[in-house]
């Protein structure tokens, strides 16, 4: 696996380099702004000495007198090129820049050394002004230097505020992440200690505590899961393991017996098989994977179909299962739909008493399937637990108590729910689906 930063530094190293970048414009901005500024501070100087030596030139009718320092220096240069006046010689303007500025004033630089202003005298010729520019380029090093020191101590200065910064925040995240660790593999893991700090950090450890209990819960679920569907695998394939053993040991034993050895080892079988597939479709619907064809269904067909097929089973017990009317258009999988009616009927010739009615009710936009029988119905306050798995009421133990379990699962996944109601002390449960406008076959 590949061994990725710790977020402290990479958080760091964004700091570093956010920093850099922006004090790397702000001191370009900065820079080039202190740098126009000196140069329209020097070309104004020279705008005013101009205008004072071409007014003095003007006003005058002898040879005039031009001043030059290392600093600031002034040139009268004729139209031929030839310096009248002034303390540098050769002439500071090439013919061109002469030429140019007989025209009108020009600005030129001399290197790093001097900033010139030409611009037209008297007769043709050119007056030219000067002033030394090493103050400037002192000033624009001294800055330049100070921004390329600055701005890499701001990055590392920066760099070491945001990791300090993280590894102070991720703290309290690392203290969680250990100790939730910890508490994954505990048998009973008690809650994490939430900060009160009314930020981030508490909104996840809130959430990963509600995860951890949701995982123990899962942990204990699936372990009762797995106990439960040992005991209900075991006592079938003992049977079997017994009779047949039985009927292995004896070796005079009559055909007979031997077929209702056989007999009995085949129903377990038939037992163990139900089993196994009531199991994978709790699976598979608890698992959002339950495959479902669905298409409009009218499930009053359903619901009559439902009432034939467990009407030899109903009369063998002196009851009976009735259709009590009703139609409702619904999105189902018809096969899985008949199923769940099965379910509950099962469910009613099993724990219930009487006669048996099914009806269908179309309620808003839900449509209602009704199984009601006129028995006594759960035990009083167990409607709750009725749809857990394995669940079983009184001493039958032909049953394995997934019957309700399934149905309820089956039914989330058509988007509904199976409610339990005790009506006239008995129990009544329905199956509610979201109702279709439009029915086509």
């Amino acid at each position: 696996m590949k061994q990725r930063l710790p977020i402290s530094i990479r958080l760091a190293l964004i700091a570093s380099l956010a920093t850099a970048l922006f004090l790397s414009l702000v001191g370009t901005g900065l820079y080039l702004r202190t740098k126009s500024s000196l140069d329209g501070g020097i070309d104004a100087s020279l705008r005013a000495r101009a205008a004072d030596l071409r007014h003095s030139l003007l006003e005058s009718t002898s040879a005039p007198r031009l001043s030059g320092s290392t600093t600031t220096f002034e040139q009268l240069i004729a139209p031929g090129g030839r310096v009248v006046a002034g303390a540098d010689q050769p002439p500071l303007l090439s013919d061109a820049e002469r030429r140019a500025a007989q025209v009108g004033p020009i600005y030129r630089w001399r290197g790093e050394q001097a900033r010139l202003l030409a611009l037209p005298a008297p007769n043709g010729s050119v007056l030219v002004v000067g002033t030394g520019i090493a103050s400037r380029e002192r000033a624009l090093e001294s800055l330049a230097t100070a921004l390329i020191v600055g701005i890499p101590i701001a990055g590392l200065l920066a760099a070491l505020a945001a990791y300090l910064v993280a590894r102070r925040a991720l703290v309290p995240v690392q203290r969680l992440q250990r100790r939730a660790a910890e508490l994954a593999l505990s048998e009973k893991p008690e809650g994490l200690a939430i900060p009160e700090s009314r930020d981030e950090v508490e909104d996840l450890a809130r959430t990963l505590d509600e995860m951890l209990q949701r995982l123990a819960k899962a942990r204990e679920h699936e372990r009762e899961f797995v106990a439960n569907a040992s005991h209900q695998l075991r006592t079938p394939i003992a049977i079997i393991e017994a009779e047949l053993e039985l009927a292995l040991s004896d070796p005079d034993a009559a055909v007979y017996e031997l077929r209702s050895a056989l007999a009995s080892a085949h129903e377990e079988t038939l037992r163990l098989g139900v089993l196994a597939r009531r199991l994978l479709q709790l699976s598979l619907a608890e698992d959002g994977a339950l495959p479902l064809d669905l298409e409009q269904t009218d499930v009053m067909p359903l619901a009559k179909a439902t009432t034939r097929r467990f009407a030899a089973r109903a009369a063998r017990d002196h009851r009976a299962v009735l259709f009590a009317g009703g139609t409702g258009i619904v999105s189902c999988d018809r096969e899985r739909m008949a199923d769940v009616l099965d379910a509950l009927v099962d469910n009613a010739l099993v724990h219930g008493e009487g006669e048996i009615r099914l009806g269908v009710e179309a309620d808003g936009d839900w449509v209602r399937i009704c199984v009601a029988d006129q028995g006594h119905g759960f035990p009083a306050g167990s409607e709750d637990d009725a749809l857990g798995r394995f669940v079983t009421f009184g001493s039958n133990s032909s049953h394995t108590g997934l019957g309700l379990s399934i149905a309820d699962a089956v039914t989330r996944a058509h988007g509904g729910r199976l409610e339990i109601h005790r009506r006239d002390s008995r129990t009544v449960i329905e199956v509610v689906l979201p109702r279709c406008e439009t029915y086509s076959r």
